[in-house]
């Protein structure tokens, strides 16, 4: 009973991580298209 708590933890965790990547990766991607854009 007691790995199920942690379990969850390092699955939130990981989910956390994926959204904050790809969140910076957004950002990456908007700010190559307004460079695009500009040529």
């Amino acid at each position: 009973a007691d790995k199920k708590p942690y379990r969850f933890d390092l699955q939130k965790n990981r989910g956390f991580k994926l959204g904050t990547s790809l969140r910076f990766r957004k950002k990456e991607i908007y700010e190559w298209i307004m460079k695009q854009s500009e040529s």
